[in-house]
């Protein structure tokens, strides 16, 4: 069975990613305990967009996995490429992180249609699409594209979980 996850970049969550470090640490923790949860239910094909923020915390926790005992379930990990680099201004450690798990992925797939980059809206359905089930990791907000793709995921039969972060709280 397959899992992917949309979410939120680090811009748009409700805490400080980068200094905030109780409500990260609280933050991954519940992240990585639903990571495992799924592999122990079944999930072994797991898919990241790799945006900044949740996207790459869930390879990253993914790939945790797969290295560790969790070796008799066979975890493949698909990362999604956005597109070019060009225009994209994330800091260097953004930059080895999304290297290190594209390097690290199974399957590399990249979001193309007619040889252009699909919008992010696309490429999130194009994730959606190929999922059993989807993971939101989401401030809330209903006014953005990840609320757009709730809806898709809802209108395509998915399954849908949720880790809430405007939940988390020290």
């Amino acid at each position: 069975m397959t899992c992917s996850v949309i979410g939120n970049n680090t811009a748009a969550f409700p805490f400080d990613y980068e200094n905030d470090y109780f409500k990260r640490a609280i933050y991954t923790d519940k992240l990585y305990n639903i990571v495992e949860s799924l592999i122990c239910s079944g999930y072994d094909h797991f898919i990241t967009g790799l945006g900044k923020g949740a996207d790459m915390d869930f390879g990253g926790a993914v790939l945790y996995f797969k290295s560790s005992d969790y070796s008799e379930y066979n975890i493949t990990l698909e990362s999604v490429m956005p597109g070019p680099r060009t225009g994209i201004n994330y800091p260097d450690e953004y930059w080895e992180s999304y290297d290190y798990i594209v390097s690290s992925s199974d399957i590399v797939t990249k979001a193309v249609k007619n040889s252009k980059p699909l919008s992010l809206k696309q490429r999130k359905e194009f994730i959606i699409d190929h999922s059993d089930l989807v993971l939101y990791v989401w401030n809330g907000s209903t006014n953005n594209v990840i609320w757009d793709t709730i809806q898709y995921a809802k209108k395509n039969n998915k399954k849908i979980r949720y880790l809430m972060l405007n939940e988390i709280h020290v």
